[in-house]
């Protein structure tokens, strides 16, 4: 019997310490849920069944501010989600609160596959100096980053906080969540990469297309997986082209995209050198 007082710490029963072998950084609303389902059928790459840890969102010190599911849960109990993926979620957060960097490893040694790895689309937001804790925790590490039309990417995170807070889809309500800076800040993709590159290297990051989830799902996953090193795995055309996370139907008036377009048209001029055609592609749209 263990003496009262004594219990072993439990994050040191759980899983061995490994280093994350990729982090897929975001962005938000750009095909990272896709993404995380397809390498759950994976049988050589392994990823946490909670998709977003957060860890590194939370350094250098970790509170409960950062994990949303347990602040949820604690907060009112009774009336949390009882559901099977929001209870595996509390307990994550639960191990990275107690247990730190020691239990954010062990979470890795627990999975099986040649690479591992997580998914956390706000990583894109992190700072340089946090960026350089993320490459001394893991300094081979390779970086995935999901790009989408900048504008289209907005818009999807205006109508996800409609969705949230329970406000009517219009015009008004997209261009008002729109101009939140977190959102314009999601979509300021030309800036997460220069960062991630300056302290990663550019050889170390994958920019894979959103656009290719519906149009060559296969072909993209295939792509990803040579990027970390492990062979393609079969998985149907028919199951990587279905919707993952889809939100509301709703799409704003041309006048509104145009309105977006415009006040991210410096992310655009950025991107052009290194995506000529793609950020062609999505100019003509709002053209």
């Amino acid at each position: 019997m263990i003496p009262f007082g004594a219990s072993p710490n439990p994050v040191d029963l759980f899983g061995t310490p490994r280093r994350p072998d990729f982090f897929c950084i975001g962005s938000e609303k750009a095909g990272t849920t896709w993404l995380w389902h397809s390498m759950l059928q994976h049988p050589e790459i392994g990823v946490p069944q909670t998709k977003e840890l957060r860890y590194f969102n939370g350094l250098p010190s970790l509170d409960l501010a950062h994990f949303r599911a347990l602040k949820t849960f604690l907060e009112d109990t009774r009336n949390a989600p009882k559901r099977p993926q929001f209870l595996e979620r509390v307990a994550t957060e639960m191990r990275l609160l107690y247990g730190g960097e020691d239990a954010y490893l062990r979470i890795f040694g627990q999975l099986t596959g040649r690479v591992v790895g997580e998914l956390t689309p706000q990583y894109c937001l992190l700072s340089r100096d946090r960026i350089k804790a993320m490459k001394a925790l893991s300094p081979d590490a390779r970086i995935i980053y999901m790009l989408r039309d900048p504008t289209d990417r907005i818009i999807a995170g205006a109508k996800m906080v409609c969705l949230r807070e329970g406000d009517t889809m219009s015009d008004a309500a997209i261009l008002l969540h729109a101009k939140n800076p977190i959102q314009e800040r999601l979509s300021n993709t030309a800036w997460h990469l220069e960062k991630f590159e300056s302290v990663f290297g550019k050889e170390r990051i994958h920019v894979a297309l959103f656009d290719d989830i519906k149009t060559r799902p296969n072909a993209l996953l295939a792509e990803i997986c040579a990027f970390l090193g492990v062979p393609p795995h079969d998985i149907p055309r028919e199951t990587l082209s279905k919707p993952v996370n889809k939100g509301s139907d709703f799409r704003p008036s041309p006048e509104v995209q145009k309105t977006l377009y415009r006040r991210l048209r410096r992310v655009y001029l950025e991107l052009e050198p290194r995506f000529p055609q793609q950020v062609a592609t999505w100019s003509a749209r709002y053209q």
